[in-house]
């Protein structure tokens, strides 16, 4: 829902909402990402999955640390999620959680670029033992979902990994995520590769 959320906001299609509606949708967003910052925050600020079923890929190779993790993909997830709820907070009039929502996405981008990068590729945390591990897989790409919020180097450097994947094989919600933030990023023609290779198979043998 974040990222679904965060494309509403940019393309201004909550603007013919009425404010009773759209602090009802604000609240029960806010609840949802709460949950996560008061049960599946460490001390340290990594927000982590306690079980693989709750990132619901369970084949994905994000958990070489074991679990708990503190994976890539939910720090994006969060900090997109809590950039769209600043921007509805603050349509609302609503200062100080618009100011709580904008520090929570900083201190994840903050998180993702400084702790679960390590320069060459993004790694899993397990707020336990404090042990990383290389994190490989399909969503290891998803913070590219954040676009210019990242450092353009690291952006760039998700694109290049894109190159290296086999999108006939990923499930179709993760790919299309990534395509349109490569599109965010400014990435067009990787973007463009991406999609051409989405379509392709899903007319040979579906999503």
């Amino acid at each position: 829902y974040a990222f679904v959320v965060s494309r509403l906001v940019e393309d201004n299609r909550l603007e013919d909402l009425s404010q009773e509606r759209l602090s009802s949708f604000y609240n029960v967003m806010s609840k949802a990402v709460t949950w996560w910052l008061k049960y599946r925050m460490s001390e340290e600020g990594l927000i982590y999955y306690a079980y693989r079923h709750e990132s619901y890929w369970l084949k994905e190779k994000i958990f070489g640390a074991g679990t708990p993790s503190a994976s890539p993909d939910l720090a994006a997830y969060i900090a997109i999620a809590s950039t769209a709820l600043s921007k509805i907070a603050a349509v609302l009039g609503r200062t100080d959680e618009t100011l709580f929502w904008e520090d929570t996405s900083k201190k994840q981008i903050n998180i993702l670029t400084n702790k679960l990068w390590n320069g060459f590729e993004f790694e899993s945390i397990n707020p336990m033992t404090n042990k990383s591990a290389p994190a490989h897989g399909v969503l290891t790409l998803i913070p590219i979902i954040l676009g210019n919020l990242l450092p353009g180097t690291l952006t760039s450097a998700i694109a290049e990994k894109t190159r290296m994947v086999s999108f006939e094989e990923t499930p179709i919600i993760p790919a299309t995520m990534i395509i349109h933030g490569l599109k965010r990023s400014g990435k067009m023609e990787d973007a463009k590769r991406v999609a051409s290779t989405l379509l392709k198979s899903c007319i040979m043998g579906g999503a």
